[in-house]
């Protein structure tokens, strides 16, 4: 096949993107750069292949950490409704050869649903792990080189696997001579929107797009292309059918007669026929009830976005100075009683005493604040926020709202133009008092052995704390200490008066990006502050121009009122503790630093992953890997992990280290190394570009605008990407030293806290301007 074709034929290419030309016969997107069938080496036949067992040492550990992670992923997901797609159409003991298996954990489901079972991979890590892993056959090499009998199998699968073939008319066809005249062929393969251009595409910000980013892909189908491909394959009959991720997938069942659906009887019976089928039928039964509950909360969300666009249009139309008006007139106020309470809109306040009038009264909204470092980095961003503040403005009075949980803690902010208000008592505290709302609390823990749904029970907890925070603080508080702005460090505004400005500040929203790193009730909580700070607060400051793009995109706001301040704390650390290094066995830049708690987002398991590929390729080299964060049974599964993977000597986990011994571990390392997947900002890329230490950087989210041209960038997905980076500095010491040139440049660039709290100064007093319908924030 000439490299410049497509499968159908067709040499007279559309351009589409830089990897891609568009067929105008067909329609399918064709890599120019993909190899040409037959310029490869032919492998021998792999029937009898077989690669040595499970090999120890931490290169082979660090190859399969990455599989083993994915098989568990897939297992119960995707694995389950392809099993669930192929019983529609077979019964066991059926023959099916599954082509490109991967890490075989479909070809093992399908054993175990009863299927006679085998799959077909590319020499290498994948295959080996599928062997050993699940115990499965798995022959080696292309389909093609294989010596399985024409018209010997039910069902060929080819999951994810069709737009990697260099010519897929040819192995199609080959299926198709080696499957039954009943036989099913079923396949999963990215959709492309066929009649869309990349601009369209562009604009949409449409997930396919991240499939033309990817190597590996000679072809992406639309659903024309694809149907074509099968008629013209021998395969004349092909249905749709849902695909696990109908956004990004298409699935298909094709074959050579119109297509039979199995009894679904039969198939019960079989499913209930042993202990490994009454297995499959359970991940089947857990999927089918995913995506009912998918399906539900997608219907719920989409009511919510429909009552947040209402809820927008109704605050825009109440901060007009028309509007206002007419509302002190009294009549007016019914239309706004949802959104505004009528006893306290009607009154005036310092806070609306005039857009120009100085600013003299701020409340901060700590009720969310926890003790010790359960808030992450928003908590040390608040805390230096006020104290910079108030040093700055000390004829401005700072009234900070607390609950009872970090009240004492915060004690050290207290000066002349600091208070601190106790406002919300929790169930804690209401226990110690013998209050009535700690027996509520006592309730919701005993509903946790009660089968009901996560939602549910999140619902219950939603009422309780609303129970809590309204109704265990005086109203009114804001007036009653003549606020005229209020800041809330953790998002949602707790104590809250609509009669006062209000200013929101966001640090991330990846529980929508990510939501397989929280749990429903988290997802649920993360969403309902996040919508119902959008509604309540005047401007929402966001901690980096990702944030701010991310929130335009994911809520009704307008760009007016959302803007963003870099955090800006490089120079928060004190003196380092010179024994530090000595303590922990370490060598002056002998190790990489990652200072991180153990997060899922994260992603530690990748990072350990490419450095126990370094140290199976550099197996001299005395460099270390020195990790910090809160201990605690995350932390101590990864150092399990470690161990697991021969690294157990080469990872250091300090666990948390006061301030004075984490900026001698930051002083005294290489480099530092940040994987993480998410990032609202980074502050630790800063903290170490402060310090003159070289960044290597995942290039995800915030994390390019961050750090700039002063950090070496991998793909965090990629554990060679990130081995690489790693080879790259140390092989070039004058890289080393751009980087930190650079990074100090570029940390001078962004300020300090001063310059971090006058602009969110600026921000309060916009608010209040915009509060009048004054000027915007930008």
């Amino acid at each position: 096949m000439n490299a410049q074709a497509c499968w159908c034929g067709e040499t007279a290419l559309e351009s589409f993107s830089a990897a891609y030309r568009r067929c105008p016969r067909c329609r399918t997107l064709v890599c120019v750069a993909r190899a040409v069938p037959g310029d490869e080496p032919a492998p021998e036949c792999g029937c009898a292949d077989r690669r040595p067992p499970w090999e120890t040492g931490p290169a082979r550990l660090a190859e399969w950490a990455g599989l083993d992670a994915r098989a568990a992923l897939d297992l119960p997901g995707r694995c389950a409704h392809w099993l669930r797609a192929l019983l529609s159409f077979k019964t066991p003991p059926a023959q099916i050869l599954e082509i490109g298996c991967a890490h075989g954990g479909f070809t093992f489901l399908a054993e175990a649903a009863g299927f006679t079972a085998a799959g077909v991979e590319l020499p290498g890590p994948e295959a080996d792990f599928g062997r050993e892993a699940f115990g499965v056959m798995i022959f080696t090499g292309p389909v093609e080189r294989h010596c399985f009998a024409p018209a010997s199998l039910d069902a060929v699968c080819l999951f994810d696997a069709l737009e990697r073939l260099p010519d897929p008319l040819a192995t199609l066809g080959h299926c198709a001579r080696l499957l039954k005249d009943d036989g099913v062929l079923l396949a999963q393969t990215p959709k492309y929107p066929e009649h869309a251009s990349l601009s369209d595409l562009e604009i949409a910000a449409h997930p396919f797009l991240k499939n033309l980013q990817e190597t590996g892909r000679p072809h992406l189908f639309g659903v024309h292309a694809a149907e074509e491909l099968m008629r013209r394959a021998g395969l004349a009959f092909t249905v749709f059918l849902p695909a696990a991720l109908p956004a990004l997938d298409m699935f298909l069942a094709a074959g050579k007669q119109p297509l039979v659906h199995a009894d679904p009887a039969a198939v019960r019976r079989r499913l209930a026929a042993g202990p490994r089928s009454r297995l499959a039928r359970a991940l089947i039964d857990g999927r089918e009830n995913y995506e009912e509950l998918q399906a539900a909360l997608a219907r719920q969300e989409e009511k919510i976005r429909a009552l947040d666009h209402a809820a927008e249009a109704l605050r825009a139309l109440s901060r007009s100075p028309v509007f206002r008006c007419l509302r002190r007139l009294g009549p007016w106020a019914w239309v706004d009683r949802g959104l505004l309470a009528k006893d306290t809109a009607a009154t005036d306040t310092p806070g609306k005493s005039g857009p120009d009038a100085p600013l003299r009264s701020v409340g901060v909204d700590l009720v969310p604040l926890l003790p010790g470092g359960a808030n992450g980095g928003a908590k040390i961003v608040a805390l230096s926020l006020i104290d910079q503040l108030a040093r700055a403005h000390p004829d401005c009075k700072f009234t900070l709202f607390t609950s009872d949980r970090a009240h004492d803690e915060i004690a050290w902010l207290d000066r002349d133009n600091v208070r601190r208000v106790l406002t919300v008592r929790t169930a804690a505290g209401a226990a110690e008092k013998g209050l009535p709302i700690a027996r509520l609390a006592g309730l919701v823990n005993r509903l946790r052995g009660v089968p009901i749904s996560g939602r549910t029970l999140w619902r219950i907890k939603a009422l309780l704390w609303k129970i809590w925070t309204l109704g265990n603080h005086k109203k009114g508080a804001l007036a009653e200490y003549g606020v005229q702005t209020l800041l809330c460090p953790f998002t949602l505004p707790f104590v809250y008066d609509p009669a006062v400005p209000t200013v929101s500040i966001v640090h991330d929203l990846q529980y929508l990006y990510y939501p397989q790193f929280f749990s429903l009730e988290e997802q649920f909580e993360r969403e309902r502050n996040f919508r119902q700070a959008v509604s309540l607060a005047d401007t929402i400051v966001c901690v980096s121009n990702y944030v701010r793009e991310t929130v335009l995109e994911k809520s009704a706001a307008t760009p007016d009122r959302v803007g963003f301040v870099h955090t800006r704390l490089a120079t928060r650390l004190p003196a380092p503790d010179p024994q530090t290094l000595d303590r922990l066995g370490l060598e002056k830049n002998g190790y990489l630093f990652y200072p991180a708690n153990a997060w899922a987002h994260k992603n530690h398991r990748m990072l350990f992953t490419a450095f126990g590929m370094f140290r199976a390729d550099n197996p001299d080299s005395p460099l270390k890997l020195a990790l910090t964060g809160a201990t605690g049974d995350a932390m101590a599964a990864l150092q399990n992990e470690a161990r697991a993977m021969g690294l157990g000597d080469d990872i250091l986990f300090a666990g948390f280290r006061p301030e004075p011994e984490f900026a001698a571990l930051l002083e005294n390392c290489l480099a530092l190394v940040f994987p993480s997947l998410y990032e609202g900002f980074g502050m630790p890329v800063l903290e170490a570009m402060a310090h003159g230490k070289p960044v290597l950087c995942s290039a995800a989210t915030s994390l390019p605008e961050i750090a700039g041209d002063a950090a070496l960038f991998f793909d965090p997905n990629k554990p060679a990407d990130i081995k690489n980076a790693i080879e790259r500095l140390l092989a070039t010491p004058e890289l080393a030293e751009r980087l930190a040139r650079k990074g100090r440049e570029r940390a001078r660039g962004f300020g300090g806290a001063e310059e971090m709290a006058r602009e969110y100064w600026e921000a309060m007093a916009r608010g209040m301007k915009t509060g009048w319908g004054g000027g915007g924030f930008d």
